[in-house]
């Protein structure tokens, strides 16, 4: 294999860099681009929190992105968060439009159960909202502002904890419920009736938490948050094109005429794919590529023969090829190959020979 860094060159557009790799059957262009997303998961610790603080929201006509990252937390030895990184997803929920005091993080019917000793086992439907960094309860959905300020009870998300009960914990036989736990001692039961909804309830809990205290630890949820966020300046190589050498051609020269490309090749594929212009810095290194992928292209031919040859007897060899669409055909003793030096020449072209009957 052989690997380097160039430029490239299309019709009359401006040279940009590419990364070749050569491998024995292919020819592999990389552009660099600019890594779009990328998804990371970190738990909250017990002291410090994630490790990270964020700035920005819809409010500040900016991202969320982070703004600071502890020395030695969660965030940090992650190796995968930087300062500037813009989140873009928490937990699978969107914060591209996140707006701190007004964005309602997710809201929805739940049914809660009443633990007094006349309504056991009774449950009321209760609509939930996360707004912003609060929990608000209402017997009906809030349309208007002022609904807002008519609700049954509201909660500061870093006031109380969310858990998702599981087997022994179970009040009866509900099973996808959770509870709300707050700091004065109450709890709160609710019910849903699939999964997907108690996982998304789980989500949207811990999303409001962290947008709410980022980099301290809160109460909230003890599992992790999975942040799906645009990397700082963060580029990778991408491939831009294969170019498959079996049976491939090799220029060195403008097509068609008998001008030398300075310091530059170009591969062009059997099924029509281009490499475009590759230009190389010295004449040594253009010329250390071009070796290099002749020799490619000749050890596959030699390779596609043999392989060819084996599956068929002597007298057949070879003849599963469209030979039929040749433009001409010749047998070796009627003619005469000789290779053509300095005088013999008949252009700039240097590596030459001619064919003549004898």
């Amino acid at each position: 294999t052989k690997t380097g860094i160039y430029l490239l060159q299309e019709g009359n557009e401006e040279p940009f860099n590419i990364r070749l790799h050569l491998a024995r059957d292919i020819l592999t262009i990389q552009e660099q681009d600019v890594l779009c997303e990328r998804t990371v998961t970190i738990r909250r610790q017990a002291i410090g929190g994630f490790g990270l603080s964020i700035k920005g929201g819809a409010e500040h006509k900016i991202p969320v992105v982070i703004s600071k990252i502890s020395k030695e937390q969660k965030a940090e030895l992650s190796g995968l968060l930087f300062i500037g990184d813009g989140i873009l997803q928490i937990n699978g929920i969107n914060v591209r439009s996140y707006r701190h005091e007004e964005a309602i993080v997710y809201m929805g019917w739940a049914d809660e159960k009443e633990l007094d000793s006349v309504h056991d086992r009774m449950y009321t439907p209760k609509f939930l909202a996360l707004r912003g960094s609060s929990l608000f309860k209402f017997s009906a959905p809030p349309v208007t502002t002022w609904d807002w300020t008519r609700a049954e009870k509201s909660f500061t998300v870093y006031e109380i904890m969310c858990k998702v009960l599981k087997d022994n914990d179970l009040l009866d036989k509900r099973k996808h419920c959770f509870s709300v736990q707050t700091e004065a001692g109450e709890d709160l039961f609710y019910s849903v009736e699939l999964d997907y909804e108690l996982l998304t309830w789980e989500k949207a809990f811990q999303m409001a938490t962290f947008l709410e205290s980022s980099g301290t630890s809160s109460p909230l949820c003890d599992s992790g948050l999975h942040l799906n966020y645009h990397p700082n300046n963060t580029k990778r190589w991408v491939d831009l094109r294969l170019i498959p050498l079996l049976h491939s051609r090799l220029s060195h020269h403008v097509p068609g005429s008998d001008v030398c490309r300075k310091n530059a090749f170009q591969v062009m594929a059997v099924d029509g794919v281009c490499s475009g212009v590759i230009q190389c810095p010295t004449a040594e290194d253009c010329l250390d590529w071009l070796q290099a992928v002749a020799n490619s292209i000749s050890n596959l031919t030699k390779h596609n023969v043999k392989k060819i040859n084996r599956n068929f007897p002597v007298n057949q060899q070879v003849t599963t090829w469209d030979w039929t669409r040749a433009e001409k055909s010749f047998t070796v003793y009627e003619i005469m190959c000789k290779v053509l030096k300095d005088n013999d020449l008949l252009d700039k072209r240097k590596h030459c020979f001619r064919r003549s009957r004898c």
